[in-house]
């Protein structure tokens, strides 16, 4: 909710502020703490220039749909007393009429009232009976709740999370690599491919010939046209390996990597891009608990797949992005 509309996050911040208020300052979540009334103070003012009307309703609207959309026990009191006997129907134009109306009779979305509402008790804001500002408070409420139970979670993961990495060092029986979560790491890895079970190799590379022999024209194969219409002659492309005659778009490695490092650069042993991480095999899934080197492989394209993206479906407009990233080529 928080990533969706604006006004609604603007609601929600102004419930949490007005009842984290209430409470001493050492009990308020840290974000609410008075040390922090100047930097909220000034957000809620910034987020003025960020709201488009027409695509704050599209957001809403959206929203909305989703919670709507939810089945039976997965349901949000909040969000249904809104939608009202729209709950459950997902009508897109019911619920888009419903969007406009919770933002035509908000004034969450005056700067002036805002800054009004910024100084007001949790009790104030409700005596307003603004729409917006009734969904944030009573979305608050579940807000909490949802909070009350992930620190539970975290304070039984911190409580059994020694013993559980005592128990791995003792399995394990020598010295552990430290958790570098939240640090820059660098995995070495070499390109090969593996053999999931008896009589399976899974090559290390794939090609652009691959990709149209893999369409369907449903997802999650379902390639763009301009991608097949670009394919016949990739073979013959700057881009295309000697080795394998076509563009390599995919290629698996043996590196040690996690959730969070979808997106790491690749690099060879020159220093050179090559690539860019994005996923594990299925086989792999599990490596967090033990790494597995038969089958443990990583997933990142091929840099020169990217290259030849740009140029063979965005032409001429992707030269000067193409001259950027190498500069001295032709």
């Amino acid at each position: 909710m928080r990533f969706g509309p604006k006004p609604l996050d603007l609601a929600l911040t102004l419930a949490r502020w007005a009842g984290e208020r209430a409470k001493p300052d050492l009990e308020r979540e840290p974000d609410y703490q008075e040390r922090n009334r100047q930097r909220l103070g000034q957000r809620l003012e910034r987020e003025q220039k960020r709201m488009d009307p027409a695509a704050e309703a599209d957001l809403l609207a959206d929203l909305l749909g989703r919670f709507a959309a939810l089945p039976e026990g997965s349901r949000v009191p909040a969000v249904d007393s809104v939608l009202g006997v729209l709950a459950g129907a997902g009508a897109p134009e019911a619920i888009r009429a419903r969007a406009d109306d919770l933002l035509a009779h908000t004034r969450v979305t005056d700067l002036a009232e805002r800054r009004r509402m910024f100084a007001e008790s949790a009790a104030e804001l409700a005596a307003r009976h603004d729409p917006l500002l009734d969904l944030g408070l009573a979305l608050d409420a579940e807000l909490r709740g949802v909070k009350e139970r992930e620190d539970r979670f975290l304070g039984a993961v911190s409580r059994l999370r020694p013993l559980w990495q005592r128990a791995v060092i003792a399995h394990a029986g020598r010295p552990l690599a430290p958790d570098a979560n939240g640090t820059l790491r660098v995995s070495f890895a070499h390109v090969q491919g593996y053999s999931p079970r008896d009589g399976v190799f899974m090559r290390p590379q794939t090609t652009v010939a691959g990709v149209v022999e893999k369409h369907t024209g449903a997802e999650p194969f379902a390639a763009p046209p301009e991608l097949l219409a670009a394919a016949p002659p990739a073979p013959k492309s700057r881009w295309a390996d000697p080795a394998l005659h076509d563009v390599p778009v995919d290629f698996l490695a043996d590196a040690d990597t996690t959730g969070g490092n979808s997106g790491s650069p690749v690099v060879d042993g020159r220093g050179e891009l090559v690539g860019v991480n994005f996923d594990r095999v299925w086989e792999n899934v599990a490596n967090d608990f033990g790494y597995n080197p038969e089958v443990a492989r990583n997933v990142s394209v091929d840099v020169r797949y990217l290259l030849w993206m740009l140029l063979a479906l965005e032409g001429d407009a992707a030269k000067p992005l193409l001259d950027e990233m190498l500069p001295g080529k032709p």
